[in-house]
C-alpha cells in the first residue's frame, strides 16, 4: 500500500466507531481520488467502500483497467448487473448494518435502494 493512502485509510477506519458507521461510502470523485488515488471525475465511474476489513472500488466494465492500474492498493469490483444490487450484497457479506455516506453524492433513489440493502444485511 502506497504511504499516504495507508495513512488515509487508517484515519478514515479509525473514525469509523466515533460516527456509529460500521462502514463508509465514498461517492464524490474529489474525496474517492483522495483516498484512492482513482483520478476519474465522474461521480458515475465508482465507488469506495472502506470498512474495517476492505478498502474496495466499485466501478463497471469500462472503467476496469483504468481502475486497477490507478488504485492497487484497493481490491477493484466490477458491478455487472445493478450498482445497488451488488452494493448490497458487498454489505451483507461485510456485515454492514450502517452506513456512513455523503449526502451531496446520494440521491433520494439511491439512498432508498442503500437502506433496503443495509436492512437486509
Amino acid at each position: 500500500m502506497t504511504n499516504a493512502v495507508s495513512l488515509r485509510l487508517a484515519a478514515v477506519r479509525e473514525l469509523l466507531p466515533a460516527h456509529a458507521v460500521d462502514a463508509l461510502l465514498v461517492s464524490g470523485p474529489e474525496n474517492r481520488r483522495y483516498l484512492s488515488g482513482f483520478t476519474a471525475s465522474d461521480p458515475d465511474w465508482g465507488l469506495l467502500l472502506i470498512s474495517p476489513e476492505a478498502a474496495l472500488l466499485l466501478t463497471d466494465f469500462r472503467y476496469q483497467s483504468w481502475a486497477r492500474q490507478e488504485v492497487p492498493d484497493f481490491e477493484v469490483l466490477i458491478y455487472k448487473v445493478d450498482l445497488g444490487e451488488s452494493l448490497g450484497e458487498l454489505l451483507k457479506g461485510l456485515k454492514v448494518r450502517r452506513l456512513g455516506f455523503e449526502p451531496a453524492y446520494l440521491t433520494c433513489w439511491q439512498h432508498q435502494r442503500l437502506t433496503q440493502a443495509v436492512a437486509g444485511a
